[in-house]
């Protein structure tokens, strides 16, 4: 059923499995190779069964495989079958193993209806093997399985549905305004605190920051990286009055990024309370 570019796939990813990981107990050693065999005989059943009878998970074929049979997104499939596992074993630890065919299909049901031999699917910025989409993959199937929720396959491919998880595989993360947690409207003698929160499906949050003299002409400025931090899942950012060099003028937006792309907040504006 699974052609030998997966199966040198499965043996090319899973060391850590069996060194710290899911299996690494040696009594494991009895039923790992079954029990990885049974969540990609779910991931295929999952694929297969659809009410419009298209096969999604093609076997043998050299070319246009699905999505996730392809060398650079396989990866993915493999995180996927150890997160269940752990998920399953850590609410079970009596559980019957090698898990069952039809206890992965349960625990994958809120990706049921993901299409993985979508033609949007395959042409969007998650084909290929980069750092950023398998990252972007691996966590919305992970949301998505945490959340528990059915969507269906429009729902999970719309690319307006930003940041909801089991949603808009294929979308941006939705951008969120940051607030000001400071007691202060601009830097000066005390910094101008600015959060923002991380929403689901995003990657990164990055600060884009500005400074003008008279309000029209604008020049992005560096902030340093000792004045931006990651607290308690949100994005900090503490501007000083020697960060904007005098400038009377400042605005800020946050830049949420994933897999997709990115999306930005509308910008902040401050001004010098001198200013009227």
């Amino acid at each position: 059923m699974f052609d030998a570019s997966i199966q040198s796939g499965i043996q090319q990813n899973v060391k850590q499995w069996f060194e710290t990981g899911i299996y690494q107990d040696p009594e494991t050693d009895k039923f790992a190779n079954d029990e990885v065999l049974n969540f990609l005989k779910a991931l295929h059943t999952h694929c297969n069964t659809w009410p419009d009878g298209k096969i999604r998970w093609h076997v043998g074929r050299a070319n246009d495989k699905n999505f996730l049979q392809g060398i650079g997104p396989f990866p993915v499939c493999l995180e996927t079958h150890r997160f269940c596992t752990q998920r399953i074993t850590d609410r079970d630890p009596k559980v019957t193993r090698p898990i069952s065919v039809d206890l992965y299909m349960e625990e994958m049901a809120p990706i049921r209806w993901v299409d993985w031999d979508s033609r949007v699917l395959k042409r969007s910025n998650l084909r290929g093997r980069t750092n950023t989409n398998i990252r972007h993959l691996n966590l919305w199937i992970k949301t998505a399985i945490e959340n528990g929720h059915i969507y269906d396959a429009a729902e999970i491919m719309d690319s307006e549905e930003e940041s909801v998880p089991g949603k808009g595989l294929v979308a941006p993360p939705k951008a969120l305004t940051p607030i000001n947690t400071s007691a202060v409207d601009f830097p000066s003698l005390k910094s101008l605190n600015l959060e923002v929160e991380k929403p689901h499906h995003c990657l990164s949050i990055d600060w884009v920051c500005q400074t003008s003299d008279d309000g029209k002409k604008w020049k992005e400025i560096k902030i340093p990286a000792t004045a931006i931090d990651n607290v308690g899942g949100k994005k900090t950012i503490a501007i000083t009055g020697s960060h904007i060099d005098g400038a009377m003028y400042l605005k800020i937006q946050a830049v949420f990024t994933n897999g997709i792309g990115p999306s930005i907040s509308e910008w902040l504006e401050f001004r010098h309370p001198s200013i009227s």
